[in-house]
């Protein structure tokens, strides 16, 4: 009488190991692409950010003529049509900006922060914004130009 051999354990044992590898490979290649993509995404809005600065800087000597037009319309054309027509496209502007998520910032007022301000003057009496000589624009956190301020006492009314 023959006897029957018993298949061995140890190639079940391997081929368990072997798929629990495999299975352990595929799990870190799945946690590798899923860092890549959340890379790549972080990557392209970083990018896209920096293109609408790009884009914005070089716009910024019209939007700033333009705030100039719109603040010094003579009074006697501040009911006039066409003054009207300038000052909405300014407003239309500010609010193109705000949808690109472009903060225009710098108010008389604020406290002097040396990363979102460029001093130009400093009447040694203060350190808040006094004036407002233009604007500053970010987007993000990144500054895309300081606002150019003069630093001093803020007047007040009754000064």
């Amino acid at each position: 009488m023959t006897a029957e051999k018993k298949p061995k354990k140890a190639p079940v044992n391997q081929a368990d190991a072997a798929m629990e590898e495999l299975k352990s490979d595929l799990q870190r290649v799945q946690a590798d692409f899923i860092n890549f993509r959340r890379r790549i995404e972080g990557e392209r809005g970083e990018l896209l950010q920096a293109a609408k600065g790009s884009v914005v800087e070089q716009l910024l000597p019209l939007f700033d003529n333009l705030d100039r037009a719109i603040a010094h319309i003579p009074v006697e054309l501040s009911e006039n049509a066409w003054a009207e027509g300038v000052a909405q496209v300014g407003r239309q502007v500010g609010e193109a900006l705000g949808e690109l998520g472009i903060v225009v910032y710098g108010r008389i007022g604020d406290e002097f922060d040396p990363n979102l301000h460029e001093a130009i003057d400093h009447d040694g009496a203060g350190h808040h914004v006094s004036e407002i000589v233009s604007k500053g624009y970010r987007i993000g956190e990144r500054v895309i130009r300081p606002a150019m301020v003069k630093v001093g006492r803020v007047k007040k009314e009754d000064d």
